[in-house]
């Protein structure tokens, strides 16, 4: 991607990811409301039609940030089924509140209402994280990482209680130094994915191994046993379209992601440092 077009969109692609991120907030808020018992149901169906006006933005927001993307990955066939998940999930939201809006709120009508926004708010949470993963891998920032680092902020990003955690991580230290060339913003989500693939496989331990090869660094994920220093994680929900979206970002930064049963490698393109340039005795 040339300069010139990432400047372009860049503008409106933050304003429609503020968008989605105040709007994904004020249905937080709301389903908080919906939870508290100090929220009579009367105050709760009065702010029902705000909400209903808060849908709009969002999805046009999610389209502003995927025809962005289009024009950036034009055959790109993941982008067509993130937009589908965000089209089903405001179109279950707008059903919800639709009912919601043309009846009193009983308590079971309260509770049902609280489920349906949970559950929309939750999956349109994890849309915007594969559109903020592409939009940082469609135009990346790269820079030289020490690959052990990135990996170890990529499992305490996961940090969890043990009582939240999914699945314990351990990470293999490696025998040489590796180190990367890739956008952390890029690096970071790909990893958290490679661990929640197997998490989504019922793959409770993993172990992280960092090995350089040809060019590149690649950071295998496999169950192991019991290991000391492990840090419990709540790993990302790898579901719908979020392991094509993880090979497409992983693509344009130069690396791959590739799941297997109960085994995800993530590569990531070594760095490869300037050579030195030489001079010789009477050269100007």
């Amino acid at each position: 991607m040339t300069e010139g077009m990432r400047a372009d969109g860049m503008g409106s692609t933050e304003a429609a990811r503020g968008s989605v991120l105040e709007g994904l907030a004020a249905l937080q808020n709301f389903e908080n409301l919906l939870r508290s018992p100090r929220v009579a149901s009367r105050s709760l169906g009065q702010l029902v039609t705000e909400v209903q006006a808060s849908c709009d933005p969002i999805r046009t927001a999610f389209e502003a940030l995927l025809s962005e993307l289009g024009r950036r990955e034009p055959d790109a066939p993941v982008l067509g089924e993130l937009r589908s998940e965000a089209d089903a999930r405001l179109q279950q939201l707008d059903e919800a509140l639709g009912c919601a809006a043309g009846a009193p709120m009983s308590t079971r009508s309260r509770l049902g209402l609280e489920l349906q926004v949970r559950e929309v708010a939750a999956e349109l949470g994890r849309l915007r994280s594969m559109l903020d993963l592409l939009t940082h891998a469609t135009a990346p920032r790269c820079t030289e990482l020490d690959a052990l680092d990135v990996t170890m902020a990529a499992v305490h990003s996961m940090g969890a209680s043990r009582s939240d955690a999914r699945v314990d991580v351990a990470v293999l230290s490696p025998k040489v130094r590796a180190v990367v060339s890739t956008d952390p913003h890029v690096a970071i989500p790909l990893i958290t994915l490679a661990i929640g693939s197997l998490a989504n496989q019922g793959v409770r331990r993993v172990s992280v191994e960092l090995t350089r090869s040809a060019g590149s660094t690649l950071l295998t994920v496999v169950p192991c046993g019991r290991i000391a220093h492990a840090v419990a994680c709540a790993p990302p929900d790898v579901a719908g379209a979020a392991l094509e979206t993880a090979r497409l970002a992983a693509r344009c930064v130069g690396g791959s992601f590739e799941p297997e049963d109960e085994r995800c490698v993530v590569r990531l393109p070594a760095f490869a440092a300037p050579a030195a340039s030489t001079h010789f005795a009477g050269e100007a």
